[in-house]
């Protein structure tokens, strides 16, 4: 009976997939990279937009003007041209500077038969993390996937750090165990402008036939 309970929790345990990962300032900016894609896609363009709005009235207004409104005009444009440019390693800097970040912490995760869990060698732990059934969603482009979780944890896994399982395969593996929804996210912008073609095929096919429904249900 030991042995079988002992069989059981090690079959548990057996590791499909694992992602070693270490949290530096390449992966928090491919983190804010992603997160600005997903969550503000137009947030750079507009700052930019606006600034350069801003500095253009400033400068045909400039007769109508005074020097204090002209000066101030001038620089809040600026400062938005430039957040908008360099708003990924601002953001970068403000999370390297919360104290609960351990930058450079390296984390190796472990995808096995009923979980994820996170494995820590540099503290020597091993945290279970989630159920598959707490990832919802599972986003991918060229280089990483993005596992989101109910618990607002969002993993980076690169591609290129698979050391046990073939990365190709994880989606399809995942997929099946979360039941999770899948988004391709595309970084480079051909792809993204593929994907934006891709995504107007289909939305002008489905238009086409619900009109073609109606136009059945009307005869």
């Amino acid at each position: 009976m030991e042995n079988m309970n002992q069989e059981l929790q090690e079959d548990r345990r057996k590791n499909h997939y694992v992602v070693e990962t270490k949290r530096d300032t390449r992966l928090m900016l491919t983190f804010i990279e992603f997160k600005n894609r997903v969550e503000h896609p137009a947030a750079t363009v507009y700052m930019i937009a606006m600034g350069v709005m801003l500095i253009g009235l400033m400068y045909k207004q400039a007769d109508s003007i005074a020097m204090v409104g002209k000066v101030i005009g001038y620089i809040f444009g600026a400062v938005l041209i430039l957040m908008g440019l360099f708003r990924k390693y601002i953001s970068v800097y403000l999370m390297k500077s919360n104290p609960q970040v351990n930058v450079d912490e390296e984390i190796t995760y472990l995808f096995g038969n009923t979980g994820i869990r996170a494995d820590k060698p540099q503290e020597g732990t091993e945290e279970h993390l989630a159920n598959y059934k707490e990832v919802y969603c599972v986003w991918e482009d060229e280089t990483n996937y993005y596992l989101g979780m109910h618990n607002d944890d969002l993993i980076v896994l690169q591609k290129a750090n698979f050391t046990t399982g073939e990365a190709s395969l994880f989606k399809d593996f995942i997929l099946e165990k979360s039941g999770a929804k899948y988004i391709w996210k595309p970084a480079k912008f051909v792809n993204v402008c593929k994907n934006a073609v891709l995504k107007a095929k289909i939305r002008a096919t489905q238009m086409q036939m619900a009109a073609d429904q109606d136009n059945k249900e009307e005869k």
